[in-house]
């Protein structure tokens, strides 16, 4: 039926949205005004009915932003203090909600609340494609605060697994990029650091970013039962194309399970309990998210914090996971929390660079990764790196550690899952301790000099063995002594660096005393680690006389020796030994250099 304007009705502005939708606006009226905010006439607008439900409207904005407001979501005052769980809402918004998200996905508009507000829903929301909905552009989701309301259905999943690649997680409460069967695009949408998105104990998922592509995503997520942050796909919830990973995008925000005050029923009594006995303070007992979880190849985590969950942090299945610069912690909740990291058997190709990991230790099943400057703490009595063998024989040759930092007792501990140990070979650079007397260990060997021993390959080794570490360097008494085993007086504070079983030594004695040295027995110079026989150095002294015919000094090792023997070299000569008597006794200085492999 066609419409015929009532003049007493039509207006441009309106005080409020009741009195817009009541109202009749007429045909050369392309835009409106409700409060502070500009509509636009559009014949696929979701924002706003008027004329009976025959015209409808869509925000006007010339910066491509429009706020839940335009779509009558305005939520409830937030009267919660920061870092707590969100005031309950009195209304279900879900559908005015989504209804915002499509219409700002396909018009690449940007979408933003009010802060000072608290939006409820009750089903999953997609900031993502689906039916009818097609992104465009890189619409950001941003300056809201959401909240998981009662009433609604999620579908639980299994975490309960020893084996990370057996996870499945349930519904999410916020899904960004890929929600429906056949798309096979890759999609870009973006949240924004003022998103606080609150699960409320009821969602088993937060923010689950499934096949976005080059997409940076951030906020505040908080209180999930299964994870508060999912990046992929399991195994058996594949939609058609790349939905599993999310292609060269990014996690950079902060993820909770529980905050401070909050008591079992979800209440803050503002006297927090004890956390052990009463189950109150920071989190209440049995808590199971595994905090953020990486099911994705090519994605990346820059300073991100997650705290207060069963695993802060866990990649478990896809390649090139990188995280740099990231802070996961077991926050107040310390005592009932061990591991803070999980690296699956599933995910190669990982890389950790200056992250902390707090109160909590690290597990790796997955040796095919690099752990760069790491710095680690125990609040427990746990152990600060766990390498558990999920593999047969397994070596974790491709695992390396590189200036480990530890502030407390650090133990690093063999374990299996399925697997069995063979000869531990990854490499560890250095071993760095902020505070105390004790060094690392492993399995409970002391590390020499604060590094793990290793094998004549340079490798970890774990048979207590008197091996040294990968890299190495220190300082000895170095010793002048003849062929008879006599010592001379003067000494040397020598060098020596050793990588593997090469050891490299500098030493220099002055005004060298023979006194008590037999004077035709061949002179020596003492080593740091006996030698295999194999090696090259020189040496030069002043005020000696050399032997026979020699025009210059050289070095000699014999297998299994701790002493470095001075020869003469020259055309025609057979290496002579140069003796006590050929130098000058508290005249002659005497330096030495040689490289060496260790016996």
């Amino acid at each position: 039926m066609a419409y015929t304007p009532n003049p007493q009705t039509v207006k441009v502005t309106f005080d409020d949205r009741a009195q817009a939708v009541a109202a009749y606006v007429s045909d050369e009226i392309d835009y409106i005004f409700v409060g502070k905010l500009m509509y636009v006439r559009d014949a696929t607008g979701t924002a706003l009915p008027t004329n009976g439900g025959a015209v409808n409207w869509s925000p006007a904005s010339a910066v491509q932003t429009a706020t839940l407001e335009a779509w009558g979501v305005t939520g409830i005052a937030d009267t919660r203090d920061e870092g707590k769980l969100l005031t309950v809402p009195t209304v279900d918004e879900t559908t005015g909600i989504q209804s915002a998200m499509d219409w700002c996905l396909n018009n690449g508009y940007n979408l933003i609340g009010d802060l000072s507000r608290v939006y409820g829903f009750t089903d999953t929301l997609y900031w993502a494609t689906r039916t009818g909905v097609t992104p465009q552009g890189k619409p950001l989701l941003d300056r809201m605060k959401l909240k998981v309301m009662t009433g609604g259905s999620w579908t639980a999943g299994d975490i309960s697994s020893a084996d990370a690649e057996v996870w499945e997680f349930g519904d999410a409460a916020l899904v960004v990029g890929i929600s429906t069967g056949g798309d096979t695009g890759a999609r870009s949408m973006e949240t924004g650091s003022r998103l606080i998105l609150d699960a409320s104990h009821i969602a088993p998922v937060g923010l689950w970013m499934r096949g976005v592509n080059r997409s940076v995503c951030d906020g505040d997520i908080r209180a999930a039962t299964e994870a508060e942050v999912l990046a992929g796909a399991e195994q058996d919830n594949l939609i058609v194309g790349d939905v599993r990973h999310c292609t060269a995008s990014r996690w950079i925000g902060r993820h909770t399970e529980f905050v401070y005050g909050e008591q079992a029923d979800g209440s803050f009594d503002g006297s927090p309990a004890d956390p052990v006995t009463a189950g109150g303070y920071w989190s209440m007992t049995g808590r199971t998210s595994r905090g953020l979880v990486v099911s994705s190849a090519d994605f990346e985590t820059i300073g991100c914090t997650g705290s207060s969950c069963l695993t802060s942090v866990c990649a478990i299945r896809g390649t090139s996971w990188r995280d740099t610069g990231s802070d996961w912690w077991a926050g107040e909740g310390r005592d009932q929390v061990n591991t803070v990291a999980l690296i699956g058997a599933g995910h190669n190709g990982w890389e950790s660079n200056g992250c902390k990991f707090q109160d909590g230790g690290v597990v790796i099943e997955n040796f095919e990764g690099t752990m760069m400057s790491p710095k680690m703490s125990q609040y427990s009595t746990g152990d600060n790196l766990t390498l558990r063998a999920v593999n047969a024989s397994e070596t974790a040759q491709a695992f390396t550690v590189i200036a480990p930092e530890n502030d407390n007792a650090g133990n690093v501990v063999l374990d299996t899952r399925g697997g069995s140990w063979a000869t531990l070979e990854c490499v560890w650079f250095g071993g760095i301790k902020n505070s105390g007397a004790s060094s690392w260990t492993l399995d409970g060997n002391a590390i020499i000099a604060k590094d793990f021993r290793a094998d004549a390959n340079g490798h970890i080794a774990t048979d207590g063995t008197e091996n040294y570490a990968a890299l190495q360097a220190g300082t000895y008494t170095a010793e002048v002594q003849d062929s008879s085993a006599n010592v001379s007086a003067t000494t040397s504070n020598a060098k020596w660096t050793r990588a593997g079983n090469l050891v490299t030594v500098t030493a220099t004695f002055f005004n060298v005393s023979t006194a008590g040295l037999t004077g035709g027995d061949q002179l020596t110079v003492s080593l740091p680690f006996a030698a295999d026989g194999t090696g090259s150095g020189q040496v030069s002294i002043t005020q000696a006389t050399y032997p026979s015919t020699a025009t210059e000094l050289g070095l000699t090792i014999a297998n299994g020796a701790s002493l470095a023997a001075v020869v003469g070299h020259g055309s025609g000569l057979n290496a002579p030994s140069l003796t006590v008597a050929g130098l000058t006794s508290g005249s002659s200085d005497i330096r030495v250099d040689i490289t060496y492999n260790v016996a």
